[in-house]
Parts: C-alpha cells; sequence; structure tokens
C-alpha cells in the first residue's frame, strides 16, 4: 500500500513539470512599433529586423531596444503574457556643439604625391588644401620612387605644412659589348674594365664611353631606370686632311658631293676618302671633278663661259616674204621662230616687187624682228635693137632724148612713179611718143624699134 502511494505522488509531479514546460514554451505574437520608421530594434540584444516589426515571443520578460542615427537608443521591458502591440517612442539625439574647421594646406618635393588621412585615401594628391574640424590626424604621402611618408599632425589652427619625401634608391644591371675585343668601359670618366662588362649602377644619367686604339670612341648618354644592354659600334678612326678650292670666277660657289659648302675662295677640313666636286658659277658652264682625298690639297677650277641659246622670232608685212640668215638658213619663208645661239646675226628679208630689208641684231635675250619692206617704183628700160643702129656713132646712146611727162630722163634706164605716164623718146629728126600704165615693183621694157615699110598711093 505504500509503495503504490509513492508511486502516485511522483506521477502528479511529473504531470505539474510537463505542465509548466508546456506553458514556458508557448510563443505569442508581438507587434513592435516606434516614432521612427526603420529603426533597428533588438530583442535580448539580438537584432530581429527594423521598425515596423512582428516577432515571436516565449512568455515572460523580454529586453526591447530600439537604435537610430539622430535618436537617443529607447529601452522597454515587456512581460509577455500574450499576443501584444508594443508601441515606443524613440526621442532625438542631442544636437553636438559646432566644431571648428580649419585650413591645412598640404605641399611636398615631389608634385602629385597621393595623400591619406587616417589611412584613408582622400584622393587629393600635392599640393592640396584641406578643410578639417580640429583635432588629431595621421598623414600618409605616397609615390612611386620614394619612400612612403607618415606623420601624426595636430590641427588646431589654419597651418601649412612642407614634407620632404625621400626618394627610393633602385639599382639596376648594365652590360656592355662592343664590336672590338678588350675594348675599355668608361662610366663618367671612370674606367670599369674591358668589354664585355657586366655592373650593377643606382638609378641615373651617366655618360658611358668606350674605346681601343685605331678606333674613335663611342659615347652615350645613358638614363639608367631599368635594367639595360648596351653595344657599342667602334669605327675606325679617319684620317683628316684639308681641302682649298680657287677659281677663275670671283664667290663661284663650292659643292662637295652634291652638297653646297661655300663660296671660292672655300676651305675646309674632310676625312680621307673620295668627293666629287663641283664649282658652279651664273653664266658659266659646271665645273666638275673627282678627288682622292689623302693629303692637303688645294684645287684651281677653271670655268669656261657658258653657251647660252635664246628666240628668235620674225616676221614680214609682207607675206611669204623669204629670209636668209648667215649660217643658219637661206630664202626661208617667214614667219622664222627658232632657238639660236647667243651672238650677232644679220637678217635679209626680201620679196619680189619689194625693196630689200637688211638688219644685224646682237642676240643676247629673246627676240622679235619684224622686217617692214617698202615697194619698189616702176623700172623702165629703153631698149634700142642694133639692127636699127648707126655703126657711124660710137656714143649712141647720147643720141637719144627720153622725157616723162615731158620731163627729161637721164639715161635708159629709170624709174617713175606707179601710174600712167607719157613717155617720149627723141633722136634727131625722129620722135616717138605714148601712153602707158606702169605697175609698182616691175621692170617695163620699152622696145624702139621701125621697119622700112611700103605701100602704093
Amino acid at each position: 500500500m505504500k509503495q503504490k502511494a509513492v508511486f502516485f505522488g511522483l506521477a502528479v509531479v511529473m504531470l505539474l513539470s510537463c505542465t509548466t514546460l508546456a506553458v514556458a514554451q508557448t510563443k505569442y505574437t508581438v507587434q513592435i512599433l516606434a516614432n521612427v520608421k526603420g529603426a533597428n530594434v533588438y530583442v535580448d540584444n539580438e537584432f530581429v529586423g527594423n521598425i515596423p516589426v512582428i516577432v515571436k515571443l516565449t512568455a515572460g520578460t523580454h529586453l526591447i531596444r530600439l537604435s537610430a542615427n539622430g535618436y537617443e537608443d529607447a529601452t522597454k521591458v515587456l512581460n509577455v503574457t500574450g499576443n501584444t502591440v508594443v508601441n515606443i517612442t524613440m526621442n532625438p539625439a542631442p544636437t553636438p556643439p559646432p566644431s571648428k574647421v580649419f585650413n591645412f594646406e598640404v605641399t611636398a618635393n615631389v608634385k602629385g604625391a597621393k595623400i591619406f588621412l587616417n589611412d584613408v585615401d582622400t584622393r587629393q594628391v600635392t599640393p592640396y588644401t584641406f578643410q578639417l574640424a580640429a583635432g588629431v590626424y595621421v598623414l600618409k604621402l605616397t609615390a612611386p620612387g620614394y619612400q612612403d611618408y607618415e606623420e601624426k599632425i595636430m590641427v588646431n589652427t589654419n597651418m601649412s605644412r612642407y614634407f620632404e619625401m625621400v626618394r627610393l634608391v633602385m639599382k639596376y644591371n648594365l652590360n656592355v659589348t662592343a664590336n672590338v675585343a678588350n675594348a675599355r668601359v668608361y662610366i663618367d670618366d671612370a674606367d670599369y674594365g674591358q668589354v664585355p662588362l657586366k655592373t650593377v649602377l643606382e638609378e641615373g644619367t651617366y655618360t658611358v664611353r668606350v674605346k681601343a686604339p685605331g678606333y674613335n670612341d663611342y659615347v652615350t648618354a645613358l638614363v639608367l631606370k631599368s635594367n639595360t644592354n648596351i653595344n657599342a659600334v667602334l669605327e675606325l678612326a679617319i684620317k683628316y686632311y684639308n681641302l682649298t678650292v680657287t677659281a677663275n670666277v670671283a664667290k663661284a660657289k663650292v659643292f662637295i658631293n652634291g652638297k653646297e659648302g661655300g663660296n671660292v675662295p672655300f676651305t675646309t677640313s674632310l676625312p680621307e676618302g673620295a668627293y666629287t666636286i663641283t664649282v658652279k658659277a651664273i653664266d658659266y658652264n659646271d665645273y666638275s671633278t673627282t678627288i682622292n682625298l689623302n693629303k692637303n690639297t688645294n684645287l684651281n677650277a677653271v670655268l669656261e663661259p657658258a653657251v647660252k641659246y635664246y628666240n628668235l622670232n620674225v616676221t614680214s608685212n609682207v607675206r611669204n616674204a623669204l629670209i636668209t640668215i648667215q649660217g643658219v638658213t637661206e630664202n626661208e619663208p617667214l614667219p622664222f621662230n627658232r632657238r639660236l645661239e647667243a651672238g650677232t646675226y644679220t637678217i635679209k628679208v626680201r620679196a619680189k616687187g619689194y625693196k630689200p630689208y637688211e638688219v644685224t641684231i646682237l642676240l643676247n635675250k629673246d627676240t622679235k624682228v619684224e622686217a617692214i619692206l617698202e615697194t619698189t617704183q616702176p623700172i623702165v628700160k629703153i631698149i634700142v635693137p642694133v639692127e636699127i643702129l648707126n655703126p657711124k656713132f660710137k656714143n649712141w646712146e647720147t643720141q637719144i632724148d627720153v622725157y616723162v611727162d615731158g620731163k627729161k630722163q637721164k639715161g635708159l634706164e629709170f624709174e617713175v612713179t606707179r601710174g600712167t605716164h607719157i613717155i617720149r623718146v627723141e633722136s634727131g629728126i625722129f620722135a616717138w611718143e605714148k601712153k602707158f600704165n606702169f605697175k609698182e615693183g616691175i621692170t617695163h621694157i620699152i622696145n624702139i624699134s621701125t621697119d622700112l615699110e611700103i605701100s602704093e598711093e
């Protein structure tokens, strides 16, 4: 009987415990609201969302906390016994007193160095002026090829600071070879030894010289900012000689291998070798020769006058007149247009019925000649047949008188003006008279003849 009582007691205790646990594990719906939308909501220090938010909470006591920028945190202890709505009011955070702002100018020996403040890249470079609130700042400057500069700065007034950045010392390999074995290498006049040379130098600018007997020095300016190879090509040393050029024409120009050197007398120093020397002057033929310069040399250039040609154009007022130029052309119809060597020429132009035209010219430029031919007067010839002459008279011409329009003429051949004239021929008791029409440029022949005729009355 006693055992049954104990068993019953244990059963009652277990039943009560299960009932209590079930009540404790029941969850209720709690809606949390606030006057600040979006405020962060924490329940028992765990983030559960943003206002407005609905959470499931077990029965019992819970701590609710709200936070938002510009507001003081708000807390509330909530005893959950069922579904409920909680509305919490948040108060604005008090406004802090305004801080003073100062100008902070940053300059450095390196223009364009990046500026960091408190390990934050400001995206600015030197020089730059910041406007900062009073306080302590960690300034850092960075630039390629320089050590980073860092310093803690107290800003409590307008200020300007200059910062000296230290350049990084970079070293690079320099390899020097040459086309001449055992040539020696000098760097900034210091002997570094024979080629091939391998050395290490700090970044910077150097003068590299490579020397070998019988060769011209190889010299180059080197800006060393990376590993560098130099292959020095040395050229054989060349001897130099003086060349002096004179000429028979003052201020004639001297050309050496086609390049103008100057006016005569001309002196220059040239490497040993072959050269083409040309001397030029206006109105003279070029003088040209090739020399092998292996000693100091004097060259006298004798220039010959140049033969010039000019255009000669000859026309006339008479169509198809004929031109004759000795040594050039004979009886060639005009117009005449030809290029002739400069000189003196005698030009003759003739045409039937016109007086010949003649002129002598000096052809020293393009020349035009217009030959104006003048017409000739009609010519009259009196012909007396031999068979009617009296052989007793030796100077029979003196026994004949000729008249033109009543004017006595001299001799039996004479000129008249063109047109109609009366010709009268007298000799002793005989006289002939007749009217003729005379044309210019023509010789008119008048034959005097008479026969003994018989007629019956």
